[in-house]
C-alpha cells in the first residue's frame, strides 16, 4: 500500500531536491504537475540523509487557493486525484515507480477535467517519471 504524505516535514522532503513531471495533455496547458524525489522520504517521515531506514512510495496532494477558493472545491478536487490514482493502481500497481515519493499539484485547468482524461495524465506523469529516474 502506498503512504499518504502528511505532514509538512515530509513534503519538504520531497520538495527540497524534488523534480518536477507535467502531464502534456493539452499543448499550451497542463492539468497537472508532479513533483518526485527518489527515496526521500522513509517509514518514520523523515528524509533519508538523516536516516537509513527503508524508504517507501509515498504520495501527497495539495491544491491550491488560486484553484478554487472554496476549501469544498480543494478537497473534491483531491478525493478525485486520490480515486484516479487509485484506479490507475487497481489495474496495474506495478505502474506507480519504486521507491518515489510524489506530490501531485492540479492547474487551473484541472478543475474542469473528466475523471478519464485525468487517470490518462497520471499515467503520462507516471511515464515521465519512470523515464527521468532511470537515467
Amino acid at each position: 500500500m502506498i503512504k499518504t504524505l502528511k505532514k509538512q516535514k515530509e513534503f519538504d522532503a520531497v520538495f527540497s531536491s524534488g523534480k518536477q513531471a507535467k502531464s502534456s495533455k493539452q499543448v499550451k496547458t497542463h492539468d497537472l504537475l508532479a513533483v518526485y524525489n527518489k527515496s526521500s522520504v522513509s517509514e518514520s517521515g523523515v528524509s533519508n540523509s538523516s536516516l537509513n531506514n527503508r524508504t517507501s512510495e509515498a504520495v501527497g496532494f495539495i491544491v491550491s487557493k488560486k484553484v478554487s477558493k472554496k476549501a469544498v472545491d480543494r478537497n473534491k478536487i483531491k478525493r478525485r486525484m486520490k480515486e484516479a490514482l487509485n484506479g490507475v493502481l487497481k489495474e496495474n500497481k506495478e505502474l506507480f515507480p519504486k521507491g518515489v515519493s510524489m506530490i501531485f499539484i492540479p492547474r487551473l485547468s484541472a478543475k474542469d477535467i473528466n475523471f478519464l482524461d485525468l487517470q490518462t495524465q497520471i499515467l503520462e506523469v507516471f511515464e515521465k517519471i519512470d523515464r527521468n529516474c532511470e537515467k
